[in-house]
Parts: C-alpha cells; structure tokens; sequence
C-alpha cells in the first residue's frame, strides 16, 4: 500500500499543474463581512476576560509614522499574548476603513496626559479619533499647582476661561463613554476637590461635548472614573470628587466656551 501511495505522490509532484490545481487569488474582501469582522476582533482587539485590555501610547512620530497613520502601540506583555496588529489598517482603504472601528473603539487608549492625547488624535485623524470611547491617563498635566490657585480664589472660572491645549485635547469628544484616572498626586493632597479641579480644567472640551449631545451639562460626570488603589480603597473619593466636578459645572453656566468648541484640525 505504501508504495503504492508513493508512486502516487511521486506522479503528482512530476505532473504539469492544471487549470484546476493552480492556486487562484482570493481577495479578502471577498469574505463575507461578519468573517472579516471576527478577523478585525481578533487582530485588533486585546482579550482578557479578567481586566479591560489598555493600549499604552508612549511616543508619536509623525515624521516616521506619517499622516493618518494607525499608532504603533505597546500592550502589557502576558504570557501567550498575541501582539495587535494596528498594521492591518496599512493594506487598503477599505480594509481601513472597516478595521478602524474595531481597533479604536473596543481598546482602552492609556496616555500620559491630556497633550498626548491632543497629538494623537492628530496623527490618527479626525475621522478615526471619532472611534475612540475609552481613555485613561496617569497625570492630567501637573496641573494641580494651578487647580490651587483657582480653588483658593473661589474662582472655578478661571480654569474654564483659560486657553490651552490640554483641554482643546478633549474638544468635541462626546463619544467618549469612559475618562479615567490614574491619580498622580505630584506632591499635593490627594483631594476629591482638587482632582474635579484638574479634570474640569483639562476635559471641560469633553465635558461639553458629552452635554450637548444628551442634553444633559452633568452627563459627562457618570463617565468619570478613578482607578483604585490603596489610598482610595474605602474612602469615597469618585463619589466626591464627582459631587465637586457638578459644582463647577453648575458654576460655569455649563462648562461652556468658546475655545472648546473647535475641533482638532482634519
């Protein structure tokens, strides 16, 4: 039977192909699209049934990365952990434009602060910046200093008056359906009223945005969390924190200003 079979394999290896054995391009825009969807989910979105998966930005390089390009992102490393593959978006414009959706609406986008996001929105585009619904930063800026100053002067409108690009970071953001925070104190008291303070300040954009949209100016504040660590455990803090993000909303007419109603440049 073996020799047999090895004659047989040895006639097909020797055989001139034919019509019906020469491999035909399949284009892979030809799958049907819930098959391309589950493709995107697997390449694009990171899986891990016990914690929300967080993309990391470090650094952007326009120069290198170019316009519009997809980030090139950095994931915790776990054991068994398939990299994402933000290159797919690279191969064609309509695999971009079915891709994008699936990398940056179902991934947690964790910055640094509010400029990082302002710059990556800009690399990314406007187009695919719309996608975003999660973010996270470690430090709002190191605006606590200046979130003194206006909380001693009784004076919440001088953080809605001001101009700046941490906060234009945020403007027009109104899908965002969660902003949290990984609190870095930078020396000042850890207080409820000084993180509403600095998060006003910086995602009053945002905080706008998400009111014009619902109808409601303090729908932004349920939108609002706080990752937990051993100082909050307990403590009330979001809750806090959230009461005071309500009242400087409230104080502001709003939270409304001119300055965050200009997108991000196409």
């Amino acid at each position: 039977m073996s020799q047999v079979l090895s004659l047989q394999l040895q006639e097909y290896a020797t055989a001139e192909p034919t019509a019906t054995t020469t491999p035909q391009p399949f284009r892979f825009l030809s799958f049907p699209k819930d098959v391309r969807s589950e493709i995107y989910n697997a390449a694009l979105v990171g899986h891990d049934s016990r914690r929300r998966n967080y993309i990391r930005i470090t650094t952007l390089e326009p120069a290198t990365i170019g316009p519009r390009a997809p980030p090139r992102v950095a994931r915790r490393k776990k054991p068994g952990a398939a990299p994402l593959a933000a290159a797919l978006l690279r191969t064609s414009r309509e695999v971009h434009g079915e891709a994008a959706p699936h990398l940056y609406r179902e991934n947690v986008f964790a910055f640094r602060d509010a400029a990082a996001l302002g710059r990556f929105r800009r690399t990314i585009g406007a187009a695919n910046a719309r996608w975003l619904r999660a973010v996270a930063f470690s430090n709002l800026g190191g605006l606590a200093g200046f979130a003194e100053r206006a909380r001693c002067a009784a004076d919440p409108r001088l953080l809605a008056g001001c101009d700046d690009a941490r906060a234009a970071a945020f403007a027009g953001m109104g899908g965002l359906d969660r902003v949290e925070l990984r609190w870095v104190p930078w020396g000042n008291d850890l207080t409820p009223d000084l993180a509403a303070h600095c998060l006003f300040f910086c995602a009053r954009g945002w905080v706008d945005a998400v009111g014009r949209e619902t109808g409601d100016v303090f729908a932004a504040v349920e939108r609002v969390f706080v990752q937990p660590t051993a100082e909050l455990v307990g403590t009330g803090f979001l809750g806090e924190m959230k009461l005071c993000l309500r009242r400087l909303i409230e104080s502001t007419g709003g939270g409304h200003t001119a300055a965050v109603d200009e997108e991000i440049d196409e």
